[in-house]
């Protein structure tokens, strides 16, 4: 739960890169003692939200750079499009409708606020757990895990940068060649159609993080 809740504040922007988190001032925010809160920030750090403070004093929050998210979607690639195209014929009718439910909440340009923003980029995280986790192992779910964290915190960040036409990452419109695929038991379909949405999307998210020439 502290994890959930301090994730939850980095990633929508409330906490700036290189922003010392200090467990004191946590766990009196959060009412809890500094244990579980240590505990939290050790979690965040495996998953490449925070890192520890290069002399020493405690964590900071991550910069996100344009670097760094091409490092992440490598990862993403080797891994995510052999998963979701063995993943189609495991998914069952619950599966495909659950996926049609996420896909009605991608709508990031009706998104005003932090909060309407979380929103969206947690049902995006489910949404990539759902196509992949029917044949995922639990180490797969986990290093993904870490990859899908680490890519929210770059919407997150750059989302208030987005001019409108740039917000289509975490569209329904995007997405729905994932669910077509899914629907039609096109493995092979799938896997190119997330290969397309990974490199679209860090590409777009890229553009985004880097500074003005």
């Amino acid at each position: 739960m502290v994890a959930d809740r301090i994730r939850a504040e980095i990633v929508r922007g409330g906490v700036p890169a290189g922003e010392p988190l200090q467990i004191s001032r946590l766990s009196e925010r959060l009412g809890v003692s500094h244990i579980p809160v240590r505990e939290a920030l050790r979690r965040l750090e495996t998953e490449g939200l925070v890192e520890r403070h290069q002399h020493g004093r405690g964590v900071v929050v991550v910069p996100v750079t344009a670097g760094r998210l091409r490092h992440i979607y490598r990862l993403r690639l080797a891994i995510e499009p052999d998963l979701v195209a063995s993943s189609v014929p495991l998914l069952d009718e619950a599966a495909l409708a659950e996926l049609e439910a996420l896909l009605d909440q991608l709508h990031l340009d009706d998104a005003t606020d932090a909060d309407a923003v979380e929103s969206v980029i947690r049902a995006h995280h489910r949404f990539h757990r759902a196509i992949v986790e029917p044949a995922a192992s639990g180490w797969d779910l986990r290093v993904l895990g870490m990859l899908w964290h680490a890519s929210d915190l770059s919407v997150g960040v750059v989302f208030a940068t987005w001019a409108h036409r740039q917000r289509n990452y975490l569209t329904r419109e995007i997405h729905e060649p994932l669910v077509k695929a899914a629907v039609d038991r096109r493995p092979e379909e799938m896997r190119e159609a997330l290969i397309t949405h990974l490199v679209q999307g860090v590409d777009q998210l890229a553009e985004a993080l880097e500074p003005t020439k």
